[in-house]
């Protein structure tokens, strides 16, 4: 791997230094460079646990400030012919003691760069080859194309597959190909995770190395499509995903369950408005069903799961501004009987969790209080079962020349709370609500200023909890952050 960024590094120095001075016939650049430097402080509070209290098991009141550097050069070879390389590096300042907060799950989850809705990685101990890929179109004068390497993988509002941006992003290794005409476009795609993005060991001893016990053998499968209909902006895209878990039983998936074997069969409607766009109505819907196979300590457990998204936006245009009002909802299946052999808990894939206000900023989806559906989809509670989750949510995001305002309420529930061998005594199923507030400022182009809040407010569920797992309280939780984007 170091002699592959080492080259990727020559080559990136090399197109840096010839970009200038080579042209096309046409006048236009062969390479061109791109670049990103990101930094934003963040004050999180209680997210671990929910207990104000100093002496709580988690310590989970910190402070940090990540950054991310990323420089990658564009070569356009022929008409149809071209490749990326992209290097990155990201580290954090400040409460980088791996030892400090070591039984925060929170926290535990900052220690690993590639968390499935990822928290920030402490540190990259050096350049990252995070995409490089050559991508050939319209071969032998069709609409066919393939594009091979390290890349990253978008569909959709990034409910399944995303590049998790808002944190150091998400890259696979594979090939996808297909054809993409005027109004539809069909990709195949085969891939493994990026050696960066593999998961650890479940059971890796805790005085291992950290790269002790990494395993890449997680391969997804697919093909995915996107139908233009008529000529109003409206899409229709159908998919077909397989996810293997080739570890065996003993690791953690990308979706924390082991030996996994599962098919996504699901399709997205929706209508996008910008601001150039006087449509007075955006929305999106896709459901997905979840079929297969999962191998949890020699049983073999079938795979019978869902979920749900959707939203409707109103939109109001007037001089270089736009307001949106909006509703929208997020269901996942939950499993009601830990002890039968259906798995009904949906996994996540490598979807992203910050894009769309997806739960709320504070991205319970990672590890800490209301983390994996059952810690193991990465939507909702981590609490012995799976419980599925349901978020209702209000949404207002307005765009004022170089401003940018957002404000959001999630209303969350569980799904499943059915088991009595989990949950005896009838908890409530009401997890709380949470506020969100976001403002972005365009100082240039290139340079945005931008800040969030988030504060979550438990429900009666976590009353009902005061003695569960990890002693989880019922505090108000806090995340805030401040920050800056350049982009070149």
């Amino acid at each position: 791997m170091k002699k592959f960024a080492l080259t990727a590094m020559l080559a990136l120095a090399a197109g840096m230094m010839i970009a200038p001075a080579v042209a096309e016939d046409d006048g236009e650049k062969m390479f061109t460079v791109h670049g990103e430097i990101r930094s934003r402080w963040e004050r999180l509070d209680n997210v671990g646990d929910l207990t104000d209290s100093e002496g709580d098991l988690y310590r989970d009141t910190y402070s940090y400030l990540p950054y991310r550097a990323r420089v990658s050069v564009h070569g356009q070879f022929t008409k149809n012919v071209e490749g990326v390389i992209e290097l990155q590096n990201f580290g954090t300042f400040g409460n980088s003691d791996p030892l400090k907060g070591s039984q925060d799950p929170t926290h535990q989850a900052f220690l690993d760069p590639n968390s499935v809705f990822g928290q920030e990685a402490f540190n990259n101990s050096g350049i990252d080859l995070y995409q490089a890929y050559i991508r050939m179109n319209e071969i032998g004068g069709t609409s066919f194309f393939i594009q091979m390497g390290r890349q990253e993988l978008q569909f959709g509002k990034n409910l399944l597959l995303g590049n998790n941006e808002y944190y150091n992003g998400r890259s696979f290794d594979g090939v996808m190909f297909g054809w993409d005409a005027d109004n539809w476009d069909v990709t195949i795609l085969g891939m493994t995770i990026a050696e960066r993005n593999a998961q650890w060991f479940s059971s890796c001893p805790a005085n291992a190395p950290l790269n002790a016990c990494r395993d890449d053998n997680t391969n997804l499968y697919g093909a995915l499509a996107n139908i233009d209909i008529g000529d109003n902006g409206q899409v229709i895209s159908p998919y077909l995903l397989y996810y293997r878990d080739g570890r065996g039983t003993t690791g953690i998936n990308a979706s924390g369950i082991p030996g996994a074997k599962v098919y996504t069969l699901g399709a997205r409607w929706g209508k996008d408005v910008t601001i150039d766009d006087d449509a007075l109505i955006d929305w999106n819907l896709e459901a997905a069903y979840q079929s297969g196979d999962i191998d949890v300590n020699n049983l073999d457990l079938s795979v019978k799961a869902y979920i749900v998204e959707g939203w409707v936006g109103f939109n109001f245009h007037g001089d270089n501004s736009m307001h949106r009002i909006g509703a929208g909802v997020l269901l996942t299946s939950g499993d009601d009987d830990i002890n039968d052999q259906d798995a009904n808990s949906f996994m996540p894939l490598f979807g992203d969790i910050h894009a769309n206000n997806r739960l709320g900023n504070i991205d319970f989806g990672g590890q800490n209080a209301l983390s994996g559906v059952g810690g193991a989809t990465g939507f909702g509670l981590g609490l012995g079962q799976d419980t599925g989750i349901t978020d209702l949510n209000l949404r207002y995001n307005g765009i004022m020349g170089r401003h940018a305002f957002m404000f959001a309420f999630h209303y969350l529930a569980a799904s499943a709370l059915d088991d009595v061998n989990v949950f005896p005594s009838g908890y409530s199923k009401d997890l709380g609500g949470m506020i969100d507030l976001g403002y972005d400022f365009t100082y240039t182009k290139n340079l945005v200023f931008a800040t969030e809040l988030s504060y979550f407010m438990p429900g009666e569920f976590f009353e009902d909890l005061i003695t569960g797992p990890g002693s989880v309280g019922e505090d108000a939780a806090v995340r805030f952050t401040v920050g800056a984007r350049l982009r070149f």
